[in-house]
């Protein structure tokens, strides 16, 4: 677990948010334990859907059940609303092994996994995503490839 926790603090560290979402008991512990600066809000809540209603967008969220242990129908849909709405970067530590989540899961819902913490069957993984860093924009796909403006009212396509 320290390592987990110490790739957490290093993200802190590194995006220095102004606005943090704790959601469960073990990122809450996670979060008080390293020291924000003092204009830094944290709110912690529980990991569900329902206690981020109306609650706007987080500069990093941070999702750490009990444990590590996320329902996956629940986990699943709370992911991807922290990912699509509510949270520009997130980190997420769940449990993996035959009984938790698989890695082809947490890939497919564009989170990458960035440290194990154990191994077997009590292995814990910090996985992370950045809007920011999440895909590149092709080279192909700019206006100078397809935007002709010399073109323009000459032909009808």
């Amino acid at each position: 677990m320290d390592r987990l926790l110490s790739d957490i603090h290093g993200l802190l560290d590194r995006h220095r948010p102004a606005r943090v979402a704790a959601l469960g008991p073990m990122a809450c512990d996670i979060v008080a334990a390293y020291r924000l600066p003092g204009q830094a809000q944290v709110e912690q809540l529980a990991p569900s859907c329902a206690a981020l209603a109306g609650r706007g967008r987080y500069d990093f969220a941070l999702l750490a059940p009990a444990g590590g242990q996320l329902e996956r129908r629940e986990g699943t849909a709370l992911i991807a609303r922290l990912r699509d709405l509510q949270a520009a970067r997130l980190a997420v530590i769940v449990h993996l092994g035959p009984d938790g989540w698989q890695e082809a899961e947490l890939r497919a819902l564009g989170l990458s996994v960035d440290a194990r913490d154990g191994k077997g069957p009590d292995a814990l993984a910090l996985c992370t995503y950045d809007v920011a860093t999440y895909k590149r924009t092709p080279e192909w796909l700019n206006p100078r490839h397809w935007a002709h403006p010399e073109r323009w009212n000459k032909a009808r396509w």
